[in-house]
């Protein structure tokens, strides 16, 4: 039988072409820009090098999934004879304070800020495939798949900063779509893998084990399909904790998010209260998943993606814009009134995308005026210290306006869910909401 490859038509093809577009911008961004928190990544690196499992060197602060992608890129850089230099240079007359652990050679960037980059293309196909399935509409997808490749903070967290957050969205889109297929051993692991990237998927258990149980029948025996689930979550959990169980060091996983916040009072205070809100939206979801099975395909999507908005919400940085973005998407395509998501969504992703740039501002440029010499290193570097009490303050009064956005975004929709049930709250919805227009 003759294999051929299928021909992309219509908004498909607009689709890869604009996907091709946002890789090529991000690959020309990462040769220049980076960013100091990725260090860590090269902490990963040596620690592994040196024989170490991810853990057992001091400097690692993320679940393990990152550490073993880390693993394998270093592999892939050795193969290519790519260089992973991240010593602070001793041949300039850097200002101190600088650091001592930045990346002066923009290769190793490139390779997983390309990972980074190829995530947010399939991120962008996912979408548009759950778009399409669910409206109907190939227009509609296209446009919904088209927001999130030129959304500004998806390409600077892509293409400067380096994070591996696109990693966890898009296995969290692969669970969720598979969730909708009734393949629910894959979901269960690619639940797994989404978590163990990073935790912001977890609370969306509640509305996937709801969903499996009124889509199977409501009763006991469908719980044997969630049970399916569990053990392909199991298996994916089992293996991953194997080399750390191995080398002793399986605590340190469990606990890198709380040493994290305990480093200072107020990130323990604003963990420790988030977890009220966190668990009232769990709570709602219960409620009104079990209360209104009729919409089972609608609140499964809506609920997933106030579930983990509310979790990237509850310490509310630029880093996790890509999780708002998508949260937003998700919300905008599944609720009948649209109004006030598209202001929302581009609020959103342009004040993370001002945040992050005035946090980080010319501490970006080090790696690439180091290694290409333009500007000069040494004036970055004295900019970058000079800029830091006025940035912070602009970062902190843009902050506020991203996360009012975010808010009134996770508001309206629960408001809209729950309409019909008290006067008052409809009354404030249809106020605020009509700002742009009528119904």
């Amino acid at each position: 039988m003759e294999w051929t490859v299928p021909k992309l038509e219509g908004y498909k093809k607009r689709l890869w072409i604009a996907g091709a577009f946002s890789f090529g911008i991000c690959m020309i961004l990462s040769m220049y820009f980076h960013h100091f928190d990725s260090a860590h990544w090269m902490f990963t690196v040596d620690s592994i090098e040196s024989g170490n499992g991810v853990y057992e060197l001091n400097g690692f602060y993320y679940p393990p999934l990152y550490g073993y992608i880390l693993s394998f890129l270093a592999m892939v850089a050795d193969l290519l004879a790519i260089p992973m230099t991240a010593v602070f240079p001793t041949d300039t007359s850097v200002p101190a304070g600088m650091g001592s652990y930045m990346y002066y050679n923009p290769a190793f960037p490139i390779l997983y800020k390309c990972v980074d980059a190829l995530a947010s293309i399939a991120i962008a196909v996912l979408l548009f495939d759950l778009v399409k399935d669910y409206t109907g509409n190939e227009r509609t997808a296209y446009r919904m798949s088209l927001i999130w490749l030129i959304c500004p903070i998806v390409i600077h967290m892509t293409a400067v900063q380096g994070q591996f957050d696109v990693l966890a969205i898009m296995t969290g889109l692969m669970c969720l779509s598979a969730l909708r297929k009734e393949n629910y051993f894959l979901a269960g692991a690619l639940f797994a893998i989404s978590v163990l990237l990073k935790v912001f998927m977890g609370p969306c258990i509640v509305a996937f084990v709801i969903y499996i149980w009124a889509k199977k029948g409501k009763n006991l025996g469908s719980m044997r399909y969630v049970a399916y689930a569990a053990i392909g979550a199991l298996i994916v959990t089992v293996i991953t904790y194997i080399p750390l169980f191995a080398d002793g060091t399986w605590q340190y996983s469990i606990t890198f998010f709380s040493d994290r916040a305990g480093r200072v009072w107020y990130m323990t205070l604003i963990t420790m209260l988030g977890i009220l809100p966190m668990l009232g939206m769990m709570i709602l979801c219960a409620y009104h998943m079990i209360e209104d099975t009729e919409d089972n395909e609608r609140n499964l999507i809506v609920w997933t993606a106030l579930l983990f908005g509310m979790a990237a919400s509850i310490a509310p940085g630029y880093q996790y814009g890509p999780w708002i973005s998508a949260c937003i998407i998700l919300m905008w395509t599944v609720m009948d009134d649209k109004r006030l998501y598209n202001k929302l969504y581009w609020c959103t992703a342009l004040a993370s995308t001002l945040t992050a740039i005035t946090i980080t501002h010319f501490y970006q440029m080090m790696m690439g005026s180091y290694f290409w010499g333009f500007p000069d290193y040494v004036s970055v570097a004295e900019l970058a210290l000079a800029a830091n009490p006025v940035m912070s303050v602009v970062a902190t009064i843009i902050s506020i306006i991203y996360v009012l956005a975010l808010i009134l975004a996770m508001v309206i929709t629960l408001m809209s869910l729950f309409e019909g049930r008290w006067g008052v709250l409809d009354s404030i919805s249809e106020r605020i909401r009509s700002t742009e227009g009528e119904r």
